[in-house]
């Protein structure tokens, strides 16, 4: 798990096995079900989701635009 912020942006990486639900074919049924909330997520969020597979590991990153905070009182 790494978290980072970078010109404006933050993210969040995660990385493990690779497992069925993860793979860039699932896309239907309720395997599909991790995919599909980690999308929603980022969407509610106002950022994207993506995964990948790199051999027997899978990398989700969450990437978001940092909210600018109002410093007024």
């Amino acid at each position: 798990v790494a978290l980072s912020e970078d010109a404006g942006q933050i993210r969040l990486a995660i990385e493990g096995p690779a497992v069925p639900e993860l793979a860039p074919d699932t896309a239907s049924g309720m395997a599909s079900l991790p995919q599909r909330m980690l999308n929603q997520f980022a969407a509610q969020m106002g950022g994207q989701a993506s995964i990948r597979r790199i051999g027997e590991r899978a990398l989700v990153e969450l990437v978001f635009a940092r909210r600018q905070q109002n410093t007024s009182k």
